[in-house]
């Protein structure tokens, strides 16, 4: 199933717009667009029948011992089954490869997410600890008294600077 998607188009250019349908009365003919006649059949013996189509110049021929390939209503209606089943694959493939893209994105912005709220988490922990060693810088350079005395009492600073309630 690889048929040129060119192939198609040209064919569908080169046939008899549709949309088509059945004119049932003593002789049945598919009509196209614009009424324009697309298939016919005339009597072929005594109790046959042979398609007539549309030639180039739009003239109907009988195609019964013909290359029907050759007219381009009866090549679009010979090959539609397999083409429309072939688009249908390519259609489904095309639709899988999209809901899978759909699904990587989702995920992707879930980690983006997940990125996001941490690099939040981090940037608010470093404001907090800028703000500690600020609390605890001023602490040592107002803290007065003797060594001793200001060794016990900075340690008590510095935690209470440390926990924000300097």
């Amino acid at each position: 199933m690889s048929t040129n998607l060119a192939v198609i188009e040209a064919a569908l250019k080169a046939a008899t717009p549709g949309p088509w349908w059945w004119r049932n009365t003593q002789d049945p003919m598919l009509l196209g667009g614009r009424t324009k006649l697309v298939m016919s059949f005339e009597r072929m013996g005594m109790q046959g029948a042979q398609p007539l189509f549309r030639d180039a110049h739009n003239i109907m021929q009988p195609a019964g011992r013909a290359n029907i390939n050759e007219f381009a209503d009866a090549n679009l209606i010979a090959n539609a089954p397999t083409w429309l089943a072939e688009l249908v694959e390519r259609v489904k493939v095309a639709e899988a490869k999209r809901d899978g893209w759909h699904e990587t994105a989702i995920e992707n912005e879930t980690i983006a997410d997940d990125y996001r709220r941490h690099a939040e988490a981090m940037t608010d922990r470093w404001r907090k600890a800028e703000a500690a060693i600020e609390r605890v810088r001023a602490a040592v350079a107002d803290h007065p008294g003797s060594a001793w005395d200001s060794g016990i009492k900075l340690r008590a600073d510095i935690l209470r600077a440390l926990d924000g309630d300097a």
